[in-house]
């Protein structure tokens, strides 16, 4: 399960490297005006994108308790939210020239960035779509079609963007402006593909799914799924921007270093030009994106948690206070160049991945568990029943689920689990003493004999 999920994931990030991979070919400024278009692009889609991974807590929470067409409105409320939003977010992407022409100097990079920026939109809304599908799916357990789809989808991109660009059969191609293109071919055949198989030929979807129903978009829901995904959005957003401001910095070191970036950001080592400023920073890349695996760990857990707040606060913290300042005043005011940039992110992450443990090893389980109860609106003939097992869900298999990346799987309601909750739910009913404290003697009342073997 958790390779299904790495496959997807990285399906899924390797459409944007795979435009860095061709444009390579076709000069600095090419790969830098994409990089720089991409960078600040990324900051309101990406907001959105991770306002959507609201779905795997609200969704798996709702499948662990038997309520899959509660799984299906917050579905529902998911693509309803993200299709509201792709319209400003789409305005930005063709606004993008003034905030290019404030990153770099260069008219060239910019004139290319804004043609990039312009056709990449129409990849906004599929892109969102299938993050809600998937993420949909991925709470339910259903995986393999989300790998097969996002494996088949970077062949699809390394195909178009081969062909849009260089051409094919006496065709001459389209140039830079192929590459773009060829990722929209791509975002659009993800949703496309995965809504046909798993919900037209498999109906995989009809195990969590009750209709469309505008009713079922009440205040609470829409208050529930705020809570969670606007925190997670916000975050992102803010983290986002840092990072775009961060290449600013990266600019006034020249059009060379941005392009170097790019490179070593996406983990692709093409241009033999940049192969040494790309060298420069790869220890330091290694370190740092050891400890971000850790912190991205703890902040998942958090996450899946809803405790949204303090992932939000503290990333948007981190990354201004910490990041921007050490790359800033190192990279040009005291002249340590690229490598500075990097030295900021391994200090951000560490500060983060200890403040995360910090708030993990202070959390009150029993309180968690119960907050996932109430967002499951499970119904049953035994209340006690179904919390008991809701609680136990939440607290085996929820608390340590990555809230964006990891599936969540139902659990089988067989015999109790041992749960702190589970041990706190015994000791409270033994008020009178008549109830056995051991899990392994069920409910049985307490005999004479018991106290004397005791």
């Amino acid at each position: 399960m958790a390779l299904q999920v790495s496959l997807s994931t990285f399906a899924r990030i390797a459409l944007i490297s795979v435009d860095s991979a061709f444009l390579g070919h076709l000069g600095t400024s090419s790969l830098a005006a994409a990089s720089l278009a991409s960078t600040w692009t990324n900051v309101p889609l990406a907001g959105v994108w991770s306002g959507a991974t609201a779905l795997i807590t609200l969704c798996g929470q709702a499948w662990g308790a038997k309520n899959g067409e509660l799984s299906g409105i917050w579905l529902q409320i998911g693509l309803v939210v993200v299709t509201v939003l792709s319209v400003p977010v789409m305005i930005w992407y063709w606004s993008i020239g003034y905030v290019l022409e404030v990153s770099t100097d260069d008219a060239e990079v910019v004139q290319l960035g804004v043609r990039f920026a312009r056709i990449l939109s129409l990849s906004i809304w599929p892109s969102l779509v299938y993050a809600c599908v998937r993420l949909y799916f991925q709470s339910m357990g259903i995986m393999s079609p989300v790998t097969v789809v996002g494996t088949l989808s970077i062949g699809v991109a390394c195909a178009a963007n081969y062909m849009l660009i260089f051409g094919a059969f006496g065709w001459g191609g389209l140039g830079f402006d192929g590459s773009p293109m060829a990722t929209v071919i791509a975002s659009w055949f993800q949703p496309v593909s995965l809504i046909s198989y798993c919900i037209f030929y498999k109906k995989m979807h009809l195990q969590a799914w009750g209709g469309w129903d505008l009713s079922a978009f009440t205040p609470d829901r829409l208050k529930i799924f705020m809570n969670i995904a606007g925190p997670v959005a916000a975050n992102s957003m803010v983290s986002n921007l840092a990072n775009s401001a961060l290449t600013l910095v990266a600019a006034k070191l020249g059009s060379d270093v941005i392009a170097a970036n790019a490179v070593i950001s996406g983990l692709w080592s093409l241009l033999w030009a940049l192969f040494w400023l790309c060298m420069l920073v790869q220890p330091i890349f290694i370190t740092g994106y050891m400890i971000e695996s850790l912190e991205i760990l703890t902040s998942s857990v958090l996450a899946a948690m809803g405790e949204v707040a303090v992932t939000a606060w503290v990333s948007s913290l981190s990354v201004w206070f910490i990041e921007l300042p050490i790359a800033y005043f190192g990279g040009v005011t005291m002249g340590l160049g690229f490598s500075a940039l990097w030295y900021g992110v391994c200090t951000m992450e560490v500060l983060k991945l200890a403040t995360f443990s910090f708030v993990l090893s202070r959390t009150d389980w029993t309180e968690m568990a119960e907050r996932a109860v109430k967002n499951m609106e499970a119904t049953s003939d035994s209340d006690t029943g179904v919390e008991q097992e809701s609680l136990q869900f939440a607290m085996t298999e929820g608390g340590n689920t990555p809230g964006s990346l990891a599936p969540v799987v139902r659990s089988p309601a067989a015999q109790e689990l041992m749960t702190p909750s589970g041990r706190r739910r015994q000791w409270d009913q033994i008020e009178d003493g008549t109830l056995l404290r051991s899990p392994f003697f069920g409910r049985t009342p307490r005999s004479d004999t018991s106290f004397s073997q005791a």
